[in-house]
């Protein structure tokens, strides 16, 4: 599917029936050497699930949190109605980064219902001491978020509470530091632009 989607690409920029870069991610993969055509399709496969599905999952949550919690939906109102001019137009950048608590309610769906909730997957490629345990080079480290996200130094940690990511709640500290729902490092999410866009 991946290479006759990519074909077809090439095929229309070729008869002029669509411009370069109307497809962007996929015009990059066309462009960028592979040593492979299936390398590539594969790569094209990977965005396409990682960047879509997951994200697709993670709105599901986020929307099914909020219908389960009226007073979070009826502040969220308030808040989109204080922003937003112009019910029917198209919400600028500028004001999404404006929706504090629009933004707390997605951050507290995510830490709750994470989408990777058995997480990250990491060989150690060094031996290290941690907490009184030595961990040897080449073992594979597991980040279970789901647990993670659960930590006992959250107060009520199975509750959907949005309000504790507001800017100096006593728990906003500790949650910002535990909260990875993308990962981190150079393995982490390649979608996860996407995914909060």
């Amino acid at each position: 599917m991946a290479k006759r989607l990519m074909n077809e690409y090439r095929e229309k920029i070729a008869k002029r029936e669509i411009e370069r870069d109307s497809a962007p991610l996929l015009d990059r993969l066309i462009r960028v050497p592979y040593s492979s055509e299936d390398s590539r399709a594969a790569d094209f496969i990977m965005y396409l699930v990682a960047g879509h599905d997951t994200t697709a999952y993670q709105l599901a949550h986020v929307i099914s949190q909020i219908a389960k919690h009226p007073d979070v939906m009826k502040k969220l109102q308030i808040e989109l109605d204080d922003m937003i001019s112009a019910p029917n137009e198209p919400i600028e950048p500028d004001v999404i980064e404006k929706l504090t608590y629009m933004d707390c309610a997605i951050k507290e769906a995510m830490r709750l219902v994470p989408v990777a909730g058995l997480g990250s997957l990491r060989q150690n490629g060094c031996g290290i001491h941690y907490n009184g345990l030595y961990i040897p080079k080449g073992v594979t480290v597991a980040i279970p978020f789901y647990a993670m996200f659960r930590n006992a130094s959250i107060r009520e940690p199975t509750s959907y509470l949005p309000k504790r990511w507001l800017p100096g709640d006593k728990e906003e500290a500790v949650l910002q530091e535990l909260f990875i729902p993308f990962s981190s490092g150079k393995r982490n999410c390649i979608a996860q632009n996407l995914a909060v866009w």
